[in-house]
């Protein structure tokens, strides 16, 4: 009888144990997430920005050359100015959406944090074996 009621009172202590690193676990991948969230925010804000005004740049020097090469060639051609640059337009436009989509299927969201987490079940799994 004693030994079952040292066994019960020792697997309480383990289960608070257990409960109180489960917490302790919780709140620092807590940390870590908001932090990492907040960085992401930060570094997508910067970049939208960035990107805002290099396309406002680059429609201008689009705009300014496409006009710059129809002056120059309207004696020589009315339409084939016009046809040349779509075309090489479009084909910069398919590069850049392959490489855009080529990010897209890239992005890692909270890496740090999936990391830690991963780490800290393996060592959970480590400790309850």
């Amino acid at each position: 009888m004693i030994d079952s009621e040292a066994t019960d009172s020792n697997l309480g202590w383990t289960t608070l144990r257990l409960a109180q690193h489960a917490l302790a676990a919780g709140g620092t991948q807590l940390e870590l997430l908001m932090v990492e969230l907040q960085e992401e925010r930060e570094r997508m804000f910067r970049a939208f920005a960035l990107l805002l005004g290099v396309a406002t740049l680059a429609l201008l020097v689009g705009i300014a050359f496409t006009a710059s090469v129809v002056v120059v060639l309207w004696p020589a051609s009315r339409v084939w100015p016009l046809a040349i640059l779509m075309v090489v337009y479009a084909g910069g436009s398919a590069v850049i959406y392959r490489r855009l989509q080529r990010l897209v299927t890239s992005w890692e969201s909270l890496p740090e944090t999936l990391g830690q987490l991963r780490r800290d079940g393996a060592a959970l799994s480590r400790r309850l074996q």
